[in-house]
């Protein structure tokens, strides 16, 4: 059985540069709604020792990270079973050490690749050229709370979509980047995995591997395709026949992380984008719906985007791609 689970994959304890304990930070992610989190310190793993007991004690999935943090940009390696060392990584090696990092690590994700850099956060912005962006598995096109309203994230989501328009198959995730937590927190993102099974951090890698993902704030978006007579879900690949129309299916259903935040239920619009840009643009007030896609022959890939309508038009969520071969 599957279970959407909201994840947070970027965070830090006072084991690098975050305020929290590690124990404080595994309460604080249970307390707002998380099922998992990833354990993504600079540059060291020293809380792992941790992660089984607190895991237990506290019933929440935690999966084992390290944020490699050089002059140049942040990666995150999510599910390694020991340190990857960064130290003697440069601008010129950064791709080779970036395939020794491959066999190391489950997943490897691009962190917040346009944060401001230089003499106010050193390393933030990414400024290595990657060769083969297939070897990449996700990209933290949200960082931070109230992410889509940031500049540095849209210029992450325009970068993501650019790839899928140029035949990647990359995921998409929310990163908090979470160093402290305090009352006044808003508009929090999270990364929700389509758990097959137990909440565990290998099913919660295997649900980011497929790029059955979704990410959101406030209300979440959640969408399957109909073609041919068959169910497909988001991450799937589908082999095109000669039917040229499909159905999706989408699911609005209120955020279950607990903050401060408000966003208006009446004021949502649904948007389907694919590689030839917006499809439809729909306003509803159910929290079911169907779309009919009609002409898929020149679709590539397609995805579900929803909106906050007020004074601007706000993203509040959006799903990873399906894929049309």
């Amino acid at each position: 059985m599957n279970n959407w689970i909201p994840y947070e994959l970027h965070t830090h304890t006072n084991h690098s540069d975050g305020k929290h304990t590690f124990y404080e930070l595994a309460l604080s992610a249970k307390k707002i709604g998380l099922g998992g989190f990833a354990m993504t310190d600079h540059n060291t793993i020293s809380t792992f020792k941790y992660i089984n007991d607190v895991s237990n004690s506290l019933d929440i999935s935690i999966v084992r990270g390290l944020e490699w943090t050089t002059f140049w940009g942040h990666i995150l390696l999510v599910g390694i079973k020991e340190y990857v060392e960064w130290t003697d990584i440069t601008l010129e090696n950064f791709n080779k050490k970036l395939l020794d990092a491959r066999g190391k690590s489950e997943l490897l994700g691009v962190a917040h690749p346009f944060r401001l850099g230089g003499a106010i956060a050193t390393g933030c912005y990414c400024e290595y050229e990657i060769d083969d962006w297939d070897i990449i598995d996700y990209i933290e096109v949200w960082s931070g709370m109230l992410p889509s309203e940031k500049y540095m994230n849209k210029r992450a989501f325009a970068l993501w979509t650019d790839l899928l328009n140029k035949g990647h198959r990359i995921s998409a995730v929310s990163g908090r980047d979470w160093h402290k937590s305090t009352e006044y927190d808003k508009y929090i993102a999270a990364t929700y995995l389509n758990i097959d099974g137990y909440n565990t951090p290998d099913n919660a890698i295997k649900a980011i591997k497929a790029g059955e993902i979704v990410v959101g704030f406030g209300y979440v978006i959640f969408a399957k395709l109909n073609y041919e007579d068959k169910e497909y879900n988001i991450g799937s690949i589908i082999s095109k026949s000669n039917e040229i129309s499909a159905e999706i299916k989408l699911n609005i259903n209120k955020s279950g992380i607990k903050d401060v935040g408000k966003i208006n239920r009446e004021n949502l619009i649904i948007k389907i984008y694919s590689n030839l840009g917006e499809l439809i643009s729909y306003k509803t007030n159910k929290d079911l719906c169907s779309i009919i896609i009609e002409d898929i022959r020149d679709i590539t890939w397609v995805r579900s985007e929803l909106y906050e309508v007020s004074e601007v038009e706000r993203l509040i969520s959006f799903t990873n791609p399906i894929y049309f071969n």
